[in-house]
């Protein structure tokens, strides 16, 4: 944000913080929703976390087959950490 105030170019958002943000969202959506619901709408956010990785196709599909906040995570985790 300081970098925006000051005119510089912003730092492009690393795997890690993509992870933490999802995470974020997908607990905070589980403590408004319940896990089931939550699980099965973080599908659409998950496309947008994984968009421009190396196979993101492959884990969408596998986060379409999540059935907890686990398994969503551990996704997300191979997906995002094997970029760095």
């Amino acid at each position: 944000m300081r970098a925006a105030i000051d005119g510089k170019p912003i730092p492009p958002v690393t795997p890690a913080e993509r992870l933490d943000a999802a995470l974020l969202q997908l607990d905070l959506a589980i403590a408004d929703k319940g896990e089931k619901v939550a699980v099965l709408e973080s599908r659409k956010q998950a496309a947008q976390y994984l968009f421009g990785l190396r196979d993101a196709a492959s884990y969408r599909r596998e986060i379409c087959e999540a059935k907890t906040r686990e398994e969503v995570a551990e996704i997300l985790k191979d997906a995002l950490l094997k970029e760095q």
